[in-house]
């Protein structure tokens, strides 16, 4: 019985010649591989994670988990699903894997974070003894080693903002709020730069009573490190409008939430509290229902915001929509009461 497969490879060798079709084969299979690599890479499955992240957050926290103990991972990544509302249990989820993310890391830099003692103390025994060669010689070996596992420092930069964003994800949790300001520290220890190790520390402090301007203070170190760093801006300016004893407090509220817009189109949470900065600050219920609408644009299953515009809409005596959003959040409150979805918490009370 003639074998097909062969004939047919018999017919392509006489056409284009033996070591074309060796070659052929042979780019074949390492793009195959390739390919296989690529499927199992950290890397898809953060790309499939951010795909994902808008309609399910849950699942992209998931694939992040993946990419984490595929072991080559962007810090922050984590984060990419839980920038807007969740439940409760995303976050225990995110902080679980921030907490693997990190000892993940710190398991493979410890090298790194000992030599970085050891340059603090050489650079301070050089400043005592500039004379002393040894200490200097010492220095250069430290240097050196960096310079030499450059990758090992880039993750141990990374910690840094592993820190940080696990230091955020506890803040959730009134109990947690000195393993908080630990990680922050240590974070800071690492990278006194580290834009969301300021932004975590912000979001602690504003739970803090009386912190209101510690707090805002925080989230601006953490714009000025990262001027596109769309939450702390979302924080700065909410944080302004619960500390609204000044007057500018209000205008400053405003541009900060307007920028955290700018920045990031799709975070509902900014235009729910843009629209209620404008309904009762501003005194704007034509701004405030524009921005509810938006927050349902994005997310038509929110019922608070149907419950928002309902009241909006109501001190316009615009009683047939109000009386429709009244049904509709209703309705989506029934649907989901046994799997509430709240909102990223923030401070009840003002300073």
């Amino acid at each position: 019985m003639v074998n097909t497969g062969d004939a047919f490879m018999d017919y392509i060798k006489i056409l284009v010649g033996p070591a074309t079709v060796l070659a052929v084969l042979g780019l074949l299979a390492t793009q195959s591989k390739k390919i296989r690599n690529y499927f199992k890479s950290s890397e898809h499955y953060f790309k499939k994670g951010d795909r994902i992240a808008e309609k399910n957050k849950s699942g992209a926290i998931e694939w992040y988990i993946k990419g984490i103990k595929d072991g080559s991972w962007s810090g922050d990544t984590i984060w990419q699903g839980v920038k807007s509302r969740v439940s409760p249990s995303e976050f225990k989820i995110s902080e679980e894997a921030l907490e693997k993310a990190a000892k993940l890391l710190e398991s493979r830099t410890r090298s790194v974070a000992y030599t970085m003692k050891l340059i603090a103390i050489y650079k301070k025994r050089c400043e005592s003894e500039p004379d002393n060669p040894i200490h200097m010689e010492e220095l250069r070996k430290c240097h050196l080693f960096l310079e030499e596992h450059t990758q090992q420092v880039d993750e141990y930069n990374r910690l840094a903002s592993v820190y940080g964003w696990l230091a955020r994800c506890r803040a959730v949790n009134a109990a947690t709020y000195e393993q908080s300001e630990a990680e922050i520290k240590s974070a800071l220890e690492i990278d006194p730069c580290c834009a969301i190790a300021h932004y975590a520390q912000g979001f602690v402090l504003t739970f803090r009573k009386g912190k209101s301007q510690a707090a805002i203070d925080a989230y601006t170190k953490a714009i000025k490190y990262n001027s596109s760093f769309a939450l702390a801006y979302h924080e700065r300016g909410v944080t302004y409008y619960r500390h609204r004893n000044i007057s500018n407090d209000l205008v400053q509220a405003k541009n900060d939430l307007e920028t955290a817009i700018t920045l990031n189109p799709k975070y509902v949470d900014t235009y729910m509290w843009l629209g209620q900065l404008f309904e009762y600050g501003l005194k704007d219920n034509d701004q405030a229902a524009q921005h509810y609408t938006k927050a349902i644009e994005l997310d038509p299953h929110y019922g608070r915001a149907y419950r928002y515009r309902c009241r909006v809409y109501r001190k316009m005596d615009k009683e047939k929509r109000a009386a429709a959003d009244r049904k509709k959040a209703a309705k989506l409150r029934a649907a989901q009461k046994k799997k509430e979805v709240t909102p990223c918490p923030t401070p009840t009370k003002p300073s």
